[in-house]
């Protein structure tokens, strides 16, 4: 088994690549940070960075963590009533900056009100957060995220340009 910590099944030695490029940039923003000789938009900004990536460590190793959960057959999925439009915004929401940094923000097209599932709130939310980051990492715009009742299933589609992608 591979661990899908950013989407696309990425193998241990790419995610530890994954894991140590979130540190490594937030010591570097920091010590920016540090300089002495920044403007307090500077400083905010580089707060900001450094933030931004911690959230994304964070995320990697709650997903490692997860990722071992499931090979050991220690997780156990909690069904429940969730509005899965709120989970997606909530996802949104989290990567927001990201989106907005990468120039790929989406156009969020859902019906009015809940749409209503059974599920695990973490396994849904960690579906969207990996469709997102794939359209942060991999995706070109127009960027454009649907949800919908049909025949009473809840339906969502992330859509981007491929500009990279290739035959295989």
């Amino acid at each position: 088994t591979r661990a899908r910590l950013g989407g696309v099944g990425q193998s241990r030695a790419s995610s530890s690549h994954d894991l140590r490029t979130p540190p490594t940039s937030i010591l570097g923003y920091l010590k920016l940070r540090g300089g002495g000789n920044n403007t307090p938009q500077q400083e905010q900004h580089y707060l900001e960075v450094a933030y931004n990536k911690a959230g994304s460590l964070q995320r990697l190793v709650g997903g490692l963590f997860e990722m071992a959960r499931l090979e050991t057959g220690g997780y156990v999925f909690e069904h429940q009533k969730l509005d899965a439009a709120a989970l997606l915004g909530e996802e949104l929401a989290g990567a927001y900056n990201q989106l907005e940094e990468a120039g790929k923000l989406p156009e969020v097209r859902l019906p009015e009100g809940p749409l209503p599932i059974i599920g695990d709130k973490g396994a849904v939310g960690r579906v969207f957060g990996n469709l997102l980051q794939n359209m942060i990492r991999h995706g070109g715009n127009p960027m454009v995220i649907t949800g919908g009742l049909e025949k009473e299933r809840v339906i969502f589609s992330f859509a981007n340009a491929a500009p990279a992608l290739k035959e295989e």
